[in-house]
């Protein structure tokens, strides 16, 4: 082997070292995850138990960031089992035909005081565009993603003014780095 040869190759290893150390570093999973919602029109708070979301998320990344997240809409828990069951029926989330939820991202950007996410949010088999923001607490070691939209777009009608169906949603979580 000559040294031209050996000189590329221990090129080729630190350049595949640094790749993947800094890509490591920045490979974080979801952990903690607990997702509630308000209705303020009906003052109704309520929690979503089961979920999935993607099993890391890349930070700092300059590439486009995208991963799925979605949410079974059979457990909504609201305090009132009613209410929960009636949410169920085709005239609101319709659970029989529409079991999840899903939220896919279309990037990940960071800001002075978190992150930005936007993405597309499906209910009911309708598509919307969504942003959240993400906000870091400083004194604790979790995120919290908050976003809001507008049940009657997604052909969900609690009351019959569109700004009356106003639900405010915050998911919160920590990270943890990947290994």
């Amino acid at each position: 082997m000559n040294l031209r040869h050996l000189l590329s190759l221990i090129a080729l290893f630190f350049t595949i070292n640094t790749v993947f150390s800094q890509d490591s570093l920045n490979r974080m999973r979801f952990t903690n995850v607990d997702v509630r919602f308000t209705f303020p029109s009906k003052n109704v708070k309520g929690t979503f138990t089961q979920f999935s979301f993607p099993d890391t998320v890349h930070l700092d990344s300059l590439q486009p960031q995208e991963w799925k997240a979605s949410i079974q809409v059979g457990s909504i828990e609201t305090g009132n089992a009613i209410r929960d069951w009636h949410l169920m029926s085709k005239k609101y989330f319709n659970r029989k035909e529409f079991t999840t939820m899903e939220f896919h991202t279309e990037s990940l950007i960071k800001t002075s005081n978190g992150y930005q996410i936007k993405g597309n949010i499906r209910i009911k088999g309708v598509q919307k565009p969504l942003e959240l923001r993400i906000e870091k607490n400083p004194s604790k070691d979790y995120y919290t993603a908050i976003g809001e939209l507008f049940s009657s777009d997604f052909g969900i009608w609690i009351k019959k003014k569109k700004e009356e169906n106003k639900v405010t949603f915050r998911i919160r979580f920590g990270l943890k780095e990947s290994l």
